[in-house]
């Protein structure tokens, strides 16, 4: 059965998955709770790659709020990375990521 299989997540990982989804499918997201459910060196290196993204133009970040530049639509995978506190760790590995799996 279908339901029998498949992965359980944590409650971290929920919370990851569903921002990498609303960056993907609403261009937007809401990082308050991503950034509480992380450790603050995740948090961190999550916080200085939007840094990063922002400078570059692909996103504008106000508060916890962060949003597609209008003409990075086709950059959203970067930025779903970019949210993935895995991402960091398994660059060797990327079916490890979070990104990846949603």
């Amino acid at each position: 059965m279908a339901t029998a299989r498949g992965l359980v997540l944590s409650p971290k990982e929920a919370r990851i998955g569903r921002t990498i989804r609303e960056i993907l499918c609403r261009s937007t997201a809401d990082i308050a709770d991503l950034l509480a459910a992380l450790s603050p060196m995740e948090a961190k290196a999550v916080c200085a790659r939007l840094d990063e993204l922002e400078g570059e133009g692909i996103i504008s970040w106000d508060g916890a709020i962060v949003a597609l530049a209008t003409d990075a639509r086709v950059l959203s995978r970067i930025v779903a990375a970019a949210l993935d506190p895995y991402e960091a760790f398994h660059k060797h590995n990327p079916a490890r990521s979070l990104a990846c799996a949603v």
